[in-house]
């Protein structure tokens, strides 16, 4: 399944401590939803989902965590 190509891959990665994305999959679009520590970690996210086979478009729906 891609969902579960992409969460590898997002959970391969040394550089994301911490996966707090959300998958979804509409057809071969891809939305990714969740928070992240820093956009470094967004553009991570997108760019090791959009290396998975499969992945045409990516929607971000990812924020930045707000600490407080």
């Amino acid at each position: 399944m891609l969902a579960s190509r992409i969460r590898n891959a997002l959970m391969a990665s040394v550089d994301i401590p911490d996966l707090d994305i959300r998958i979804q999959i509409q057809k071969s679009r891809v939305v990714l939803s969740g928070f992240a520590d820093n956009q470094a970690e967004i553009d991570r996210n997108l760019t090791l989902a959009r290396q998975v086979k499969g992945v045409r478009t990516i929607v971000n729906h990812i924020s930045i965590r707000q600490f407080t």
